[in-house]
């Protein structure tokens, strides 16, 4: 099933941050980690169900080699993309 993926405004801005950040903080990272959002956005409309609904209908597919996801919603004619979360682990 390939549904049409749609990124809310929110979604985006959290994707230009995240990216403008790793790149200052390592030159090539940002770059890396937008290869790897696109690598998951073609795996979200590939598999819309394939990540498990965590609360009401959003869902959380993790962008892989990074600490973020990608917070979506299935609808029933295309797929839109909330938010991109950073997740963390208190030690």
């Amino acid at each position: 099933m390939n549904l049409p993926l749609k990124v809310s405004n929110v979604a985006l801005g959290e994707v230009v941050e995240i990216q403008r950040y790793l790149e200052q903080a390592r030159a090539g990272t940002g770059v890396r980690f937008r290869a790897e959002l696109e690598h998951c956005f073609s795996i979200i409309q590939q598999y819309p169900g394939g990540a498990r609904t965590r609360y009401r209908c959003y869902r959380l597919m993790p962008i892989l080699t990074f600490n973020d996801h990608v917070i979506y919603s299935v609808r029933t004619n295309c797929i839109v993309s909330i938010a991109c979360a950073t997740c963390t682990k208190d030690r």
